[in-house]
């Protein structure tokens, strides 16, 4: 049984699935908290650099907005992580939809 995420994480993972909804390249959220910090991972369909970097500063603008959050933010962007970036998310994150 999944352990159940705090309200701040719960905050936190909304916020950054509402602020990635309109990006059609975004695939889903998966995030799980470890002590004081929230790790969230976002699968995105191939991007190029320049696209990801402004995805990390979406994500940075929603980090900032927690300040009593620790907040591990990756972008799993399957151009350069390869065909299953869903693999890479560790075991035991949760998964969140964005649409």
């Amino acid at each position: 049984m999944a352990a159940r995420a705090t309200p701040n994480t719960s905050a936190v993972v909304m916020a950054f699935a509402e602020r990635f909804r309109s990006a059609d390249e975004c695939r889903g959220i998966w995030y799980r908290e470890r002590g004081p910090l929230t790790e969230l991972w976002l699968v995105t369909d191939p991007i190029d650099l320049p696209g990801e970097r402004h995805l990390r500063a979406l994500g940075l603008e929603v980090s900032a907005a927690f300040r009593d959050v620790t907040v591990d933010f990756h972008i799993l962007n399957s151009r350069l992580v390869g065909d299953d970036p869903q693999g890479l998310v560790p075991a035991g994150a949760e998964y969140h939809p964005i649409r």
